[in-house]
């Protein structure tokens, strides 16, 4: 998440999703220190715990200090780090100073906000250009300048009935997909039409890292939605889709903005 400082915030809508996902899964949440020892020994830890479950997230309501740190030399590792687990290798081996870890199947995610002003001196080119950033679905956020109500934190029991409904849709789709012998889904075939359809490419050298994993996205937000809607489908319906392509359009529509603004302004020599 990517906006003003005070302004959009993100560090409340972060620690709301970091609530609810606490409550359905408490270890799920990986050290935020920098350190590429602990956050392997976290993924370890995990598989040792249930073997094929290697799978946390990183929560960094303040995303620039991680990015800070990650300047720091005893942290340069960790960003490659990130970016060859977001690719899920089948085995992640990787021998650091005292100890070579071998994980089977890891999944990292990361939830973070970073403010505007920050972004484009904690970046660089080769952030940009080279894999990190384009991993990431950044979503811009405004200030409501027109005075609208952004609307309260949610009270306590709608944060445990989230959780609860969430809880209860993993489990379904858990168990389904372990008796289909895959986790993923597929598209059905007027899914995969409406998802072809809704895409925009963009061949602009700077932005086309970025968006060309556009598809990726929006695969993992229609999953995520059809989980929510029938968690037992054996495809990913075109509904879901539909639903997904309003934040991908939204994002589409707002990170040239943002990568723009890094190129402008960053330190570093684009």
């Amino acid at each position: 998440l990517e906006g003003e400082q005070g302004g959009p915030r993100k560090s409340t809508a972060i620690s709301m999703a970091q609530d609810i996902l606490m409550r359905v899964d408490g270890d799920l949440l990986a050290p935020n220190d920098g350190s590429p020892e602990g956050f392997l020994g976290s993924l370890k830890q995990a598989d040792d715990k249930c073997a094929g479950n290697a799978a946390n997230i990183v929560v960094a309501p303040e995303f620039g200090n991680t990015l800070a740190q990650m300047q720091r030399s005893y942290s340069l590792q960790y960003k490659t780090l990130l970016m060859d687990l977001y690719d899920v290798p089948p085995t992640y081996k990787k021998a650091l100073a005292k100890t070579t870890w071998t994980i089977p199947n890891p999944r990292v995610s990361l939830l973070g906000g970073v403010a505007t002003e920050l972004l484009p001196t904690l970046s660089s080119s080769v952030d940009w250009l080279g894999g990190f950033f384009s991993r990431a679905l950044i979503i811009h956020g405004d200030s409501a300048a027109d005075g609208t109500d952004q609307g309260g934190t949610p009270p306590d029991k709608l944060r445990g009935d989230l959780a609860d409904d969430l809880w209860g849709n993993l489990k379904k789709w858990r168990a389904a997909s372990k008796k289909r012998g895959r986790p993923l889904f597929n598209y059905s075939k007027k899914a995969s039409k409406t998802a072809a359809s809704a895409l925009v490419r963009c061949k602009e050298p700077n932005l086309k890292g970025s968006m060309s994993r556009a598809d990726v996205h929006l695969k993992k937000l229609a999953a995520i939605e059809q989980i929510d809607e029938d968690p037992l489908s054996k495809c990913i319906e075109a509904a879901a889709v539909e639903r997904a392509m309003k934040l991908i359009a939204y994002w589409q529509k707002t990170l040239p903005g943002v990568i723009d603004s890094c190129f402008a302004r960053s330190n570093d020599d684009f």
